[in-house]
């Protein structure tokens, strides 16, 4: 009976695909390709229906790891992929397809018929087949069971398995397979690889020309998307294995192209409404990644609120406005009266500036995307949705929201890239920008000279006309109005990778040290100071591990931490600090400065003065935080940011506590807090306690960088050489 109903399923399973996605019909355009394989000739103990609850049991496990947009936003996209599943043959498998948020221009697939599509890739679609080329292809992947093939091909190395049973057999299964060594070999090689993807390719430009859509869009789309850049290659190159996958697909999908009448092949591409609709509107916001507050619980206010530390607070270039930014929001305030004008809701946007005529506010996010508002009317003006098919390690967008900044990591070095905003051209292009000294990783250089392990360090001109990106040992400075290079002199050759900051536009303090950092509180660097761009030597200074930024307008710097606050103005003509702060977030204007306040808000007034005008600012949305706990009974929540912590008592509903950031916390049923502070505030990491009945606070052992606390263990990591960590 059990077998009968099993059969009864499937089979019901079957006939309602058909139902579903449509009988296969002879082509809906009148143009077909040959019939393709629609499976390997290779082991897989998959069953529809148990490849179906692998996809499931996928799906489930990865899918909260992505930024995925509501349903309703891939309507567009199950219409296009029911469009062309109809031109297959049925299959018991249910589809899925969902747009997920992402910093590349990418589309994957799992078994069981989903498919992920990131926003950024249907940005950059020129038509509706480019989408289904996009689509066909990753159905190509699930129709012929490849993935169901390579998991067939774990089971059987790391578990000599060759059959499953039913969904809790498979799940065990599975379970089982994460935690068993992987064996050598058991990875297909890159010729099956290729094979997979030519199939796929195969199966999906059948489906496409079946449905109608123009064949030759697909080798168009590939070209472009896989940075293939036209190259078609030739037998001799393949011979010698010179050319790449993508170069021998492009040249396989304009060869199937081509088999068409010239009817068929010379198809034009088109876009439905709803295509049109789709797009547009996928373009015209980011997605928004906020979670509606779950309803019928209770609230109450907390004194102060509880809120995001401000990421930075900058004055106009002219001096009569203050931006004030956060992880969520970016306000915009008039400086004399001190009033906010209007709020952006810029959730993970990058630090956001002022152009220098001072009249727009211009952000990005990592997803490439730049944003223009008008301070004037506090309306959006303009947004551009960039792409970079290689991929940016790190980016940066110039005052005037003109130039994009794309730094990649390449085998050898480092890849500059300096893009036009309002055409998405890049006007220059070096693959060689930086390049590792012979048998040193470039990563492992990267390292040796940076502050942070980040792919370079890009600076700009107070007045917003210079750029100096330095990675390594390397160095450049551009005109971004001229859009060319500027020539630097005499100490100017000295830059390396690591802090650097414009003074005024003529002078420049950059780190000048060649020397292996370990990238703890125990760095120092030799900072120096020249005229730009002669690189005539001022003075130079050491500094410690700490950050380093410009101001808006005068002759200092800031850096932070420092043992008495969170931040300083230094003179870097001396090296001496000025004053110090108990927030990182400010900024100043010549004698003028505007900061965050504890309670939230802006604050501006003459430096010195004890008289300053504040404001508050507009509750922004909560981040993710990096830690937060409950105490057992419910009386005290203690949370971390980036910038600090706080304990508030939500019986009195007050703030009983503001400390620097900790990276894990915990209650007993005493209401003692325990918390494990990361390094920070030229601090090493340390364990403390804090008794919230009586304030009194017991501080335990250090670690710092290199060191790592989990729970009473203290793991500590050591450098075997100066290249291998």
């Amino acid at each position: 009976m059990r077998k009968f109903s099993i059969l009864f399923v499937l089979c019901l399973s079957v006939v309602l695909s058909q139902a579903f996605w449509g009988q296969q019909t002879p082509s809906a355009s009148g143009c077909s390709l040959p019939e393709p394989p629609f499976a390997f000739n290779r082991p897989n103990i998959f069953n529809d229906r148990q490849e179906q609850w692998l996809g499931d049991a996928q799906a489930s496990q990865e899918e909260p790891d992505y930024i995925l947009l509501p349903e309703k936003d891939s309507e567009e996209l199950t219409r296009i992929g029911k469009k062309l599943l109809a031109q297959l043959p049925p299959t018991p498998i249910h589809y899925h397809f969902r747009v997920y948020e992402s910093e590349d221009a990418n589309a994957f697939s799992a078994p069981g018929g989903y498919v992920y599509v990131s926003r950024k890739l249907i940005t950059d679609m020129r038509s509706e087949d480019e989408l289904a080329g996009i689509l066909a292809h990753e159905i190509g992947h699930i129709y012929t069971h490849q993935v169901a093939t390579v998991y067939s091909r774990w089971f059987k190395a790391r578990m000599n398995l060759t059959s499953l049973g039913d969904e809790e057999d498979l799940d065990d299964k599975l379970q089982q397979l994460f935690n068993v060594h992987r064996k050598p070999n058991e990875d297909q090689s890159e010729d099956q690889e290729e094979k997979d993807e030519l199939l796929a390719d195969r199966v999906g430009m059948y489906a496409m020309v079946r449905a109608g859509y123009a064949p030759r869009t697909f080798a168009e789309c590939l070209d472009r998307i896989s940075a293939n850049k036209g190259r078609t290659g030739s037998f001799l190159t393949d011979m010698l294995d010179i050319n790449s996958i993508e170069t021998r697909r492009v040249r396989a999908a304009r060869s199937l192209a081509n088999e068409l009448p010239a009817l068929c092949k010379n198809l034009a591409p088109g876009a439905s409404p709803e295509f049109k609709e789709f797009q547009q509107r996928i373009r015209s916001a980011p997605v928004n990644w906020l979670i509606d507050p779950t309803p019928d619980l209770q609230s109450f206010k907390l004194d102060p609120p509880m809120r995001p530390a401000l990421d930075q607070v900058r004055f106009s270039p002219n001096g009569q406005y203050v931006l004030a930014q956060d992880e969520t929001s970016i306000h915009v305030l008039n400086r004399s009266p001190l009033k906010l004008l209007f709020s952006i809701d810029a959730p993970g946007a990058e630090n956001a500036h002022f152009t220098p005529d001072s009249t727009q506010v211009v952000f990005h996010y990592k997803t490439m995307r730049v944003e223009r508002w008008n301070v004037a009317t506090g309306k959006r003006e303009n947004f551009f949705e960039l792409v970079d098919y290689e991929g940016c390690q790190q980016t940066s967008l110039s005052p005037d929201g003109k130039t994009f900044v794309c730094l990649s990591m390449t085998r050898r070095g480092v890849w500059l890239k300096l893009m036009d905003v309002d055409t998405g051209k890049r006007f220059y292009d070096n693959k060689n920008f930086y390049e590792a000294v012979l048998g040193v990783q470039p990563w492992e250089a990267i390292v040796r000279f940076a502050y942070a392990p980040e792919v370079g360090t890009v600076a700009y001109s107070q007045d917003g006309r210079t750029l100096v990106v330095s990675t390594g040992t390397k160095a450049m400075a551009f005109d971004l109005a001229a859009r060319k290079p500027v020539s630097m002199g005499r100490d100017l050759s000295n830059i390396v990778q690591g802090k650097m900051a414009f003074v005024d536009s003529d002078k420049l303090v950059f780190s000048c040290d060649i020397d292996f950092k370990n990238l703890n509180i125990s760095d120092t660097f030799k900072m120096c100071e020249t005229t730009f761009p002669e690189g005539n030597p001022i003075h130079n200074f050491q500094l410690g591990y700490q950050w380093l930024d410009s101001v808006a307008h005068g002759n200092h710097v800031l850096i932070g931490p420092t043992r008495d606050g969170a931040s300083a103005l230094v003179d870097p003509s001396t090296g001496k600090a000025s004053a110090a702060f108990k927030l990182e977030a400010l900024d100043l204007y010549d004698q003028t400065i505007a900061s965050e306040t504890a309670a939230g808000g802006v604050t501006v007034g003459e430096l010195g003065s004890q008289k300053m005008d504040s404001v508050a600012l507009p509750m922004s949305p909560m981040p993710g935080l990096p830690a937060a706990e409950f105490s057992p009974d419910g009386r005290f929540l203690a949370f971390s940011n980036r910038s600090r912590s706080v304990v508030w008592d939500l019986n009195a509903q007050k703030q009983v506590a503001l400390m620097r950031p900790f990276q894990a916390i915990s209650f007993d049923d005493q209401d003692q807090m325990f918390a494990e502070y990361r390094e920070s505030h030229s601090k090493p990491g340390q364990n403390s306690h804090l008794d919230l009945k009586t304030g009194k606070v017991s501080e335990g052992a250090k670690y710092d960088a290199q060191q790592t606390q989990f729970g009473n263990v203290l793991v500590i990591t050591r450098t075997m050489d100066k290249f291998e960590h």
